[in-house]
This record gives structure tokens, C-alpha cells and sequence, in this order.
């Protein structure tokens, strides 16, 4: 009887794989547990900060209105032999050799620029801008025409500026297919000198769309300048499609992080560690007095401090549109990189305007009716 209650208790105990599945069970309760608890100790952290939260800016835009700008198979083979004429013959910029570089460039410049820039009309800029069409508009770097044929299109009179001639060859031929005989190109720098300055004659809304990141410090000070004297009160001052200097990632133009924060000779150095091919090549290619030039003309981020020294530092009581509109959230999503500069600017208390928290600038300055 001994013996078969012996065997009995040696049953009930555990084995050896039972009690190892036991501790690792226990274990692994264990880092659950810690796991929660630092999780909840983080959030109480970020709770601090709540602009780490995407934030929403109040603003409807007036109904879309379907696209009356068709771009079919007839104008891409029209518009490709356009760029292959002018804009594309003998750019170091662009290697057309390449034809999965070719494609998505050639792609870019016949619609998808264009559609990007209509959409950014329709459902963000006219929250600020609802009559556009009645207003005398200034673009300042007008490139082969995306841009100039979305704002054409809503405008009364557009007055495009553009350096490159190739380019705005290329922009010509594409409004003038199009049927639109309401811009005025300027082969020339948007100046003092311009013109249109000089006459006087009422400027609604200037437009600096992908431009910016272009120019020599002095050209963008001069542009901006300039553009925010010869507004008239009320007028529009309006930055798109912008990469912000601070951004961590640098997706404009090098592909690397902290790219356009890095100051000119280290940047100049520095691009031969880029994944762009084409970028890489063009730089190689350069004589070595006009590296920092084309690196510049390759584009490189700017931030607040660039408007700030241009216009004054109370633009940031102007911004009536900041990039964080419904509208252009759905279209440029919030990502990290918006997210740390929303800590950094609140945690620092940073006496900026959150439109320049976000990686890609948007955004839009009313001039004050009471002149400064």
C-alpha cells in the first residue's frame, strides 16, 4: 500500500520541462509587466508635450471643383519631346540616359507636379484665398510650368520669374497648349528692379513654390524682400512645397539625415555619401569653383530665421495658414521629423510659428492692412 501511495505523490510532482515552462511563463509575466510600466511611464512623459500630438488647424476650403486641365496620352508625347527640346538638352541635372531616372522625372514635369500644385489650391490655399480669380498673382521660380499652369488657371494675371531659359521655354510651350494667354514670364531674377515693382501696379498674392530652397542666401533675401514690400496690405506672401533645414531626414535632395543643417563646406564634402546616383555624378562633374553654386541650384532646406532676417521677426503673428490644415495633412502626412520639432520648439519655447515645425514648409503670410 506504501508503495503504490509512493507512486502516486511522484506522479503529482512536477517534471523538470513542466517547471522550466513554469519559470519562463513567470518570466515573461515579468517583462510584460515592466514593459507596461515603462509604457505608461512614457506616456505620462509625453503627456508633457502635447505637441508631439498631431495638431489640426481650423479651416474648410470651398467645395473642388473638377479639373478642366486634361493631360492624355496625345499632350505627354507633345510635352515630352517640349522637354527633351529644351529642358532636358544638355542638363548636367538630370541623366535621361537612365531610363528609370528619365521616367519618373519626365512623369514629374508633364503631370505630377501639376497635380500637386492644383490640389494644394484647391483644398488649402483658397481657405485663405477664396477669390483668387479675382487677383493679380507673382510667381517667383516658375521652372517648365507645373506650378504656373495650376495657378493660371485661378488667377486673373500671373507674372512668372524664372532664370533658367530652357525652362521657361518649356513652361511657355506647355501654357500655350493648354490655351491660357494670362502669364506674363520674366526671364529674368525677381528683383527691385523688376518692372512690376516699379510701376506700382497692385500684386494680390506672390507665390514662392519649391523656389526657395534654390537660391543663394542673397537671392532669398532680396525675393523675400521685395515680394513682402511690393504686396498690398492684406495680400498673400505664400511658401510651398518647401524642405524645412531642421527636418532630421533630407528627402529633397541628398536622401542623407541632418543634411541641410550642415553648414556649406561640410555639405560640400559630404554629397559624395549620397545614395542619388545623378546627384553624386553632377557634383563630380562640377569644376570645383562651382560646387558650392550647384549644390545650392540642387536645393537645401531653410527655416524660419531665413523669413525672420528678411521681412522681421513679427512675421510669425501673420501666418494665417501653417501646413497643418486638414487638407494638407491628408496630402503631406505628419511624420516623426514634424513631431520632434513640435517637442523641441515647445520644450525650448521657441518664439516661432509652428509652421515651421513641419519637414515639407506650407504655408501663408497676410500682409497687415495697417502698413508696418
Amino acid at each position: 500500500m506504501w508503495k503504490a501511495i509512493k507512486e502516486r505523490l511522484q506522479a503529482d510532482k512536477p517534471t523538470e520541462a513542466q517547471q522550466n515552462a513554469e519559470l519562463e511563463a513567470q518570466h515573461l509575466r515579468e517583462q510584460c509587466q515592466a514593459l507596461t510600466r515603462q509604457n505608461e511611464a512614457l506616456e505620462s512623459a509625453l503627456a508633457q508635450f502635447s505637441s508631439a500630438i498631431t495638431p489640426h488647424s481650423p479651416g474648410t476650403s470651398p467645395p473642388r471643383v473638377a479639373s478642366n486641365i486634361i493631360i492624355d496620352d496625345k499632350f505627354r508625347s507633345y510635352y515630352r519631346e517640349v522637354l527633351l527640346d529644351t529642358f532636358y538638352k544638355d542638363n548636367p541635372m538630370i541623366d535621361i540616359t537612365n531610363e528609370e531616372v528619365f521616367a519618373r522625372d519626365l512623369d514629374a514635369h508633364t503631370e505630377r507636379r501639376f497635380r500637386v500644385f492644383e490640389n494644394l489650391i484647391e483644398s488649402w490655399l483658397k481657405i485663405a484665398a477664396p477669390n483668387m480669380h479675382e487677383m493679380t498673382a507673382i510667381e517667383i521660380g516658375s521652372g517648365t510650368g507645373s506650378s504656373t499652369l495650376a495657378f493660371a488657371s485661378q488667377v486673373k494675371k500671373l507674372v512668372s520669374f524664372e532664370i533658367d531659359e530652357k525652362a521657361t521655354d518649356a513652361a511657355e510651350a506647355r501654357l500655350h497648349h493648354f490655351g491660357l494667354s494670362n502669364v506674363d514670364f520674366r526671364r529674368e531674377l525677381f528683383s527691385p528692379e523688376t518692372d512690376i515693382v516699379k510701376s506700382g501696379e497692385p500684386v494680390h498674392m506672390i507665390v514662392l513654390c519649391a523656389v526657395l530652397e534654390h537660391m543663394t542666401l542673397a537671392e532669398r533675401r532680396e525675393a523675400l524682400k521685395t515680394a513682402w514690400k511690393l504686396l498690398v496690405p492684406g495680400g498673400f506672401l505664400v511658401v510651398t512645397d518647401t524642405p524645412n533645414r531642421f527636418a532630421v531626414f533630407d528627402d529633397h535632395t541628398s536622401l542623407l539625415p541632418y543634411y541641410s543643417a550642415l553648414p556649406p563646406d561640410i555639405q560640400r564634402e559630404y554629397i559624395k555619401f549620397s545614395p542619388r546616383k545623378d546627384l553624386v555624378t553632377s557634383i563630380a562633374n562640377t569644376h570645383e569653383d562651382d560646387i558650392a553654386e550647384t549644390i545650392t541650384r540642387w536645393g537645401s532646406g531653410i527655416s524660419y530665421h531665413d523669413l525672420e532676417l528678411a521681412i522681421g521677426k513679427d512675421i510669425h503673428k501673420h501666418i494665417i495658414l501653417d501646413g497643418y490644415e486638414p487638407s494638407l495633412i491628408e496630402y503631406y502626412p505628419d511624420r516623426i521629423d514634424d513631431a520632434l520639432l513640435r517637442v523641441a520648439f515647445e520644450h525650448y519655447e521657441i518664439p516661432a510659428h509652428r509652421a515651421f515645425t513641419r519637414h515639407n514648409l506650407h504655408f501663408v503670410i497676410q500682409k497687415p492692412f495697417a502698413a508696418n
